[in-house]
């Protein structure tokens, strides 16, 4: 049975788990080899797991494994669909997740870009971007659009908080979650420069 690029990287994140520091990683000719899949989506996933922090590369001697801690799970932080940034993101979405990378740069902290829709459909969830999440997961939710996913969340326990730049009350989210965390926009100031 072929693997999808999806199920390669969750395979490809365990065994990086496992390797040291510095570790050469598998080169594109072998993730080929051994997955049966083209020179293309092996490149694909192995830039997804450089931009994840999984890996980083040097020029003409190939692909190697990041410090222990680059292996945490990320901070996933959940879009509507894929051209989110391009059509529907607020200013202050936009200025909250610039600040959050910027201070993922200077700390061991990764950001995770998580489309949950291929259509912006709240009831067309994808629900394979969500398969991995867990109790250790820490999910960064913008407001009721996301509210098909809450049940799934809850029944993971997984880390929330919400940002709900609009939201004049926060009573509506402990029907929902007993654990949580409000980021409203008084707490944009937080990244600022």
């Amino acid at each position: 049975m072929k693997l999808t690029s999806k199920q390669i990287l969750k395979e490809l994140r365990i065994r990086i788990g496992k390797l040291k520091t510095d570790d050469r990683f598998l080169s594109e000719a072998v993730l080929c080899a051994e997955f049966n899949i083209s020179r293309m989506t092996a490149n694909k996933i192995n830039n997804q797991l450089v931009t994840e922090g999984f890996l980083y590369r040097v020029k003409g001697s190939g692909t190697y494994v990041k410090t222990p801690h680059a292996t945490q799970q990320a901070i996933r932080v959940l879009l509507p669909c894929p051209d989110y940034f391009l059509f529907d993101c607020t200013y202050d979405m936009r200025l909250l997740l610039a600040g959050m990378l910027e201070k993922s740069m200077l700390t061991d902290m990764r950001i995770q870009a998580v489309p949950v829709s291929k259509v912006n459909n709240p009831q067309k969830i994808d629900w394979d971007e969500l398969e991995d999440f867990n109790s250790e997961t820490i999910v960064i939710v913008g407001g009721f659009w996301f509210k098909e996913i809450f049940p799934f969340l809850r029944k993971r326990k997984c880390k929330v908080i919400f940002c709900d730049f609009q939201a004049n009350t926060e009573t509506d989210y402990p029907k929902y979650f007993s654990n949580w965390t409000m980021f409203t926009k008084k707490c944009l100031k937080l990244f600022r420069l």
